[in-house]
């Protein structure tokens, strides 16, 4: 849970009102854009962290930590190459597949020379100067600053790394990154320039701003990564006493490893997603790339997160960016639960009575598989749908057991929308026929003369890259480049 919704539930303060704006990946632009126009005015206080995403978090860990989209200078401009040629990525024709090859240290000098720029020196004083005219008179801006991830004091983590692939094939040469000494220190020297960025912000601000220093409680309590004596190699959870970020490999109250998927996926454009994309761009390039972990599976990307956050990316959660309020003033005060991807206000109004479960489900998938010759420098995308019968709840993206009960053609080169047309299905219901007029719509599914509605499946509109790639359920065939597949309608009953 984010400290600001902690704070509210202090009972020394009262009965505050309070509003919850903050967006994991927000960026100061974000803030000033569409978070602080959210907030009622008269804000008695409101509590502030910004600065961490401006600065290109999301690439340091990847280029120094994680290492989820690593790419040398050849996969580089052979990204930039398949972008071009196939029309069904033309998202990754404005990624910036350059910054996935910078490396470490070239992005550290990126990240340090955002930070000491006048650019964002001004983005944090926009910010600041925005959020006080929502302050009522006497009011405060509790503005806090970053802690140091990691402890520098021992050699211990030298040969420790956290990196998600087992490089092989055309990545051979990219190194393992490892937490050594002279690393864990040039990052947290990264997180002492953005602090002082802060605390000159928070001068220049005036008497209605102060900074939150938590960072000297990290050291005080060792509360850092790679303190003397702990084994931040692990592949079990490690818990001891003092640590002040979410561990490696912690686990959540349910008993699940961090390292699971969920059935959602994340929203686009939020830090948990930038990180899930790096991974699936890395299985773009190099479908081949194996996971570090025992428990990790690249179907999962490495990346996505549990709901209580404790994937690797939720080591670092103090650094996620936002703003939340609290209006301390008494009045009618709720108990909310927050989640950081989203930035939906908290409902008041009570749910209705939820529908009989369904038993049925057809899912149809779109499987898409990009063909390759380089001899004869030829490339075809080629799609067809599957149609998978199975018991309310199952997912099929990836499924090949049990296998889809009919197929159909897609077509070639444009990605089609819908399975359109009249197909025979055998459902739990005997033979229906799944129909589609093509006009946009996701259909139905028709046994007799009762008709089941179908919808898109949420992950129908999702950006290209979010395709799963299903790993060894479904191996490349003969000049094969890529098989991926997308879970387009969902009809149940």
């Amino acid at each position: 849970m984010a400290h600001p919704a902690i704070v509210s539930r202090d009972s020394r303060l009262g009965k505050p009102a309070f509003q919850f704006k903050s967006c994991s990946g927000a960026v100061a632009a974000d803030i000033v854009k569409n978070q602080i126009p959210e907030l009622e005015t008269n804000q008695d206080a409101i509590l502030l962290s910004v600065g961490g995403n401006d600065v290109e978090l999301v690439e340091l860990l990847n280029q120094c930590i994680y290492q989820l989209s690593v790419l040398n200078s050849e996969q580089v401009e052979l990204a930039k190459i398949m972008a071009e040629l196939d029309g069904d990525y033309a998202w990754a024709k404005g990624y910036d597949f350059d910054a996935l090859g910078r490396g470490c240290e070239g992005q550290i000098a990126r990240t340090q020379s955002i930070a000491q720029s006048k650019t964002f020196r001004d983005s944090l004083d926009q910010v600041v100067s925005d959020a006080k005219k929502k302050l009522s008179s006497g009011g405060k801006i509790y503005w806090t600053g970053y802690g140091k991830f990691f402890s520098t004091e021992s050699t211990d983590c030298d040969k420790v790394t956290w990196t998600t692939w087992l490089y092989k094939g055309t990545n051979a040469g990219e190194p393992a990154a490892y937490l050594t000494k002279s690393r864990r220190q040039a990052m947290n020297n990264l997180v002492d320039i953005v602090n002082n960025q802060i605390r000159e912000a928070v001068i220049r601000a005036g008497n209605s701003v102060r900074y939150v220093d938590w960072d000297s409680e990290l050291q005080a309590r060792h509360g850092r990564f790679c303190e003397s004596g702990v084994d931040e190699a692990t592949k079990e959870s490690n818990s001891r006493v003092g640590l002040m970020f979410y561990e490696l490999n912690s686990f959540d109250t349910l008993g699940n490893s961090p390292w699971k998927r969920e059935s959602a996926e994340e929203l686009e454009g939020t830090f948990m997603a930038d990180l899930s994309i790096m991974g699936q761009i890395q299985l773009f390039v190099d479908p081949n790339v194996t996971p570090n972990h025992a428990y990790q599976t690249s179907s999962s990307v490495a990346l996505a997160t549990t709901k209580s956050g404790d994937a690797r990316a939720g080591i670092f959660a103090p650094i996620v960016d936002g703003m939340v309020v609290d209006r301390l003033i008494d009045n009618g005060y709720e108990k909310y639960k927050f989640d950081e991807k989203a930035c939906e206000k908290p409902s008041t109004t009570p749910s209705n009575p939820a529908p009989s479960t369904p038993k049925n489900a057809l899912n149809i998938i779109l499987d898409m598989r990009i063909y390759e010759r380089q001899d004869i420098a030829w490339t075809e995308s080629r799609y067809k749908w599957l149609f998978y019968s199975v018991p309310y709840g199952t997912g099929s993206e990836c499924s090949s057991d049990p296998g889809p009960i009919a197929q159909a053609p897609g077509g070639t080169g444009t990605r089609p929308k819908w399975p359109a047309g009249t197909y025979n299905i055998q459902t739990q219901d005997g033979v229906c026929q799944y129909k589609n007029d093509g006009n946009d719509n996701p259909g139905a599914v028709w046994c007799g003369s009762t008709a089941h509605s179908c919808k898109a499946h949420a992950h129908k509109d999702q950006p290209i890259y979010a395709d799963m790639t299903c790993g060894k359920n479904f191996p490349l065939g003969d000049n094969e480049k890529l098989v991926t597949h997308r879970a387009v309608v969902a009809c149940e009953w």
